[in-house]
């Protein structure tokens, strides 16, 4: 098994335990050509028709270049950045297109319409329907619903004309938040290496990553670090590979400062494991034990030690928030071990008492048996692309899903929150949306389908357009960003490491998604 393998995995294990009750298993869909509709290599740059020019063959692998302080330079990814007439507008408003003072065209015939993105269109263009009115005049007026960045095209005789309508509102105060990914070095060979020795090039490659938050104007950044069972039966927690767990107190405390430097706050999420090398009789003593009432209880004992612990590295580094334990009601066991809510209760006041910043505990779902709400500062819900795929007779094709289908599961999961916890105001909400068809994950680079940047950029104008009449959010983290804007690996032995349609937005168009919705939230008086 992969280096990167292990906590996704046994979170996706996880995930598939806790939505069994309520969910069926998703379809898989048939797998295509690992490359197909991805975009081509080098620093291209795209037209205003947001389609990159084809530029040869992807799996030539040159040596890295250094710059003049000796630094493996770092790829500066596929530029997005295109020229277009741009107007601006917000919702529920009659928004007036003329063409002869937007274009300074006249002409005998006029005719507007919108434009959508196709699977591997680099520019983010809403997915919501506007309505043009006396679309063949030469002064159209539109009515938007929801907030976009909209392509509008007019063609005037026989030439044609693009343009963007960005439609803002003034939002209420929301939190946003990124979430990186939960791997500490090397990550697709040396150019992508957010921990290189040389201290200026680390420096340098901070800089890199947390240029990405800063652009979408976020308020956080989130760490995710793991402990691992190195041993099944009694359970003992190790954190020693700084790679998978954060563990190196150096790194954790330039980037946290790194962080703090830039005005964004620190969140430290802690997840959880068997370890890296078990054998599959490991896997199999563990679910068994996990049956028993005397495991649990030393579980609860060694995950206290260790929350602990690293509570007290982030006291020491001036972390804002922790969240103690990812997926935390994979330890609400009532019928195996009905002191579970006593013994949480106690790691969160032992956490407090080294510790002063918030703390919080992650779930999938609002779940009935967290009994010990006001014991917390905060709580996170994980949305992944799964919860929606997965959900019979809501989305009538998975590889083409629908504005109104989305919205429609939005309101429907909100609605157990708020049955739940809907009196605290408390609640962070994380998505996590592959730009894959059919919002296919999977950590094997053969069984990978086919890159969708638009149906990433569906899912989250779908979730933000929805998420902002929540009186009970308090923030959005979207994840797992990747720390380069070059989401492609071109090495083919690093393929595993790709990000090309794997969750992380960074450079891609639901990256300017995020960016507006930042805006409309910071809109809004604090």
């Amino acid at each position: 098994m992969k280096l990167k393998q292990i906590i996704p995995l046994i979170a996706a294990i996880i995930i598939i335990g806790i939505a069994i009750t309520v969910l069926t298993g998703p379809k898989t869909p048939e797998t295509g050509d690992d490359n197909q509709g991805t975009p081509s290599t080098g620093g291209e740059t795209p037209d205003s028709s947001g389609e990159t020019p084809d530029s040869g063959d992807t799996t030539d692998v040159t040596e890295p270049e250094t710059d003049d302080d000796g630094c493996i330079e770092i790829p500066p990814g596929i530029s997005r950045d295109y020229e277009i007439v741009q107007v601006e507008g917000s919702v529920n408003e009659t928004i007036e297109l003329s063409a002869g003072s937007i274009f300074g065209v006249t002409a005998d015939q006029y005719s507007w319409s919108q434009r959508f993105a196709d699977m591997t269109t680099l520019q983010y263009m809403s997915n919501h329907i506007l309505t043009i009115n006396e679309p063949d005049n030469e002064t159209a007026t539109v009515n938007v619903t929801y907030p976009g960045v909209y392509r509008i095209e007019l063609e005037a005789d026989d030439t044609t004309y693009e343009m963007e309508l960005k439609v803002t509102t003034v939002g209420r105060p929301m939190e946003m938040g990124v979430n990186f990914i939960d791997l500490y070095g090397e990550i697709g060979g040396p150019e992508f290496n957010i921990y290189p020795d040389d201290p200026v090039c680390f420096q340098k490659a901070l800089d890199h990553a947390l240029a990405g938050p800063v652009r979408v104007d976020s308020d956080w950044i989130g760490l995710i670090s793991g402990g691992f069972y190195s041993q099944v039966d009694p359970p003992v927690m190790q954190d020693d590979d700084h790679y998978l767990c954060l563990s190196d107190e150096y790194f954790y405390g330039e980037f946290v400062d790194a962080a703090h430097e830039r005005g964004l706050k620190v969140m430290e999420t802690f997840q959880q494991g068997p370890y890296l090398f078990f054998t599959p009789e490991q896997y199999d003593e563990l679910a068994d034990v996990q049956q028993t009432h005397l495991w649990w209880d030393h579980w609860f004992d060694e995950w206290e030690k260790f929350i602990v612990r690293r509570c007290t590295m982030a006291e020491r580094h001036g972390v804002d928030a922790v969240v103690l334990m990812m997926f935390a009601e994979t330890s609400f066991n009532p019928d195996i071990y009905p002191e579970y809510a006593d013994r949480w209760v106690e790691i969160i006041n032992s956490v407090r008492e080294v510790y002063s910043g918030e703390v919080g505990l992650s779930f999938v779902n609002a779940d009935e048996r967290l009994t010990f709400i006001d014991d917390l500062d905060f709580i996170s819900i994980t949305y992944f692309g799964g919860l929606y795929t997965s959900r019979v007779g809501a989305i009538a094709d998975v590889s083409n899903p629908t504005m109104e289908e989305l919205l429609a599961i939005n309101r429907n999961m909100f609605e157990g929150i708020e049955y739940f916890w809907g009196n605290n105001s408390l609640i962070y909400i994380v998505i996590t949306f592959d730009s894959t068809d059919a919002m296919f994950s999977t950590e094997d680079p053969e069984q990978r389908t086919a890159t969708d940047f638009n149906e990433q950029v569906l899912y989250y104008e779908a979730f933000f357009s929805t998420i902002g009449d929540q009186p009970w959010v308090r923030g959005v983290f979207t994840e797992r960003w990747d720390y380069f804007d070059e989401y492609r690996r071109f090495d083919p032995e690093q393929a595993y490491f790709d990000e090309t349609n794997a969750a992380s937005p960074r450079n891609k168009p639901a990256e300017d998604v995020v960016a507006l919705w930042s805006q409309i939230y910071h809109s809004a008086a604090p």
